[in-house]
């Protein structure tokens, strides 16, 4: 399904807002600003032989979609952790003026772990590529399940302490009142020592040495992201990528992708109602427009 496809769809809904043609038009624009960054970043990844693939919702627009989501406008990628310092190099060196990108290894506090890959002239914290780690992972379930839960501990510490509360709040005192008070807890940790333990499974689970996987950003475990479910991620799926063209470009793609997205998806192609797209454009419309610097 493209765009025009979709807001043919919605517009037909009984649940299409009056004005939604031209709020997707806008909303289009902001999609097509975080795809350059995308583009932008493939482009830099295969100059500097990184390893990344698409990944989530970006992997099932390629795949289902023959490119974006039409009602979705976040993009992530995946790179393995042990190629880190490789990327940020990079991005460094490469990345074209018209991007930036932001972690801790370029501002000491940054409030992710990861990378964030964005257009000048807006904000990382709405509109960019979400670059994550993977890494090697002990051959136990328990242990990994030990493991997946400090990485959540760890960025959730590092959030709590360098996020801008009246950015991330959204304007709720409730979520205002919850931030503040973790972020007087934060003080209670070390960011040097958890930085350097988060970045210390590379090593201590090298890939080409390991069976199973971890995303290392938090969201690999736990009832709010996966219900309960840990999920299993097989080393082999996410060895290699391939190259997948789509009708907004050429990007990688890991060549287990079938097996990952079931895993974390279930039945991935099967399309969710078209009012569940309204209902997410209309709900994050809001969010962007509050993303120009």
């Amino acid at each position: 399904m493209n765009n025009q496809e979709f807001l043919t769809r919605a517009l037909a809904s009984s649940e299409c807002p009056k004005d939604f043609e031209q709020m997707y038009a806008e909303f289009c624009g902001y999609q097509k600003l975080a795809l350059d960054a995308l583009k932008e970043f493939h482009r830099v990844c295969e100059l500097n032989h990184i390893l990344y693939s698409v990944a989530f919702g970006t992997m099932i627009g390629c795949i289902r979609e023959g490119g974006q989501i039409p009602w979705d406008y976040d993009i992530d990628v995946m790179v393995p952790l042990e190629q880190r310092d490789d990327l940020v190099n990079a991005l460094k060196k490469d990345l074209e003026p018209n991007f930036y990108f932001v972690c801790p290894e370029v501002d000491p506090k940054c409030r992710h772990y990861f990378i964030r890959v964005a257009p000048k002239g807006y904000r990382s914290e709405f509109l960019h590529v979400d670059v994550f780690y993977f890494t090697g992972a002990p051959d136990s379930e328990e242990e990994r399940k030990r493991l997946a839960k400090r990485y959540g501990e760890l960025c959730r510490h590092r959030y709590t302490r360098y996020v801008d509360v009246s950015i991330a709040s959204y304007g709720k005192l409730r979520r205002r009142g919850i931030l503040l008070l973790r972020k007087v807890q934060s003080y209670g940790y070390s960011m040097k020592k958890e930085y350097d333990e988060f970045h210390s499974c590379a090593k201590k689970y090298p890939l080409r040495e390991s069976k199973y996987v971890l995303r290392t950003d938090g969201f690999g475990w736990g009832n709010i992201y996966n219900k309960g479910h840990f999920r299993i991620f097989y080393a082999e799926d996410f060895a290699a990528t391939e190259l997948m063209k789509t009708n907004c470009g050429e990007f990688r793609l890991f060549s287990g992708y079938d097996r990952i997205l079931k895993e974390v998806y279930g039945d991935y192609m099967k399309r969710p109602p078209v009012e569940s797209g309204i209902r997410e454009i209309v709900k994050e419309m809001s969010r962007l427009r509050n993303s120009k610097l």
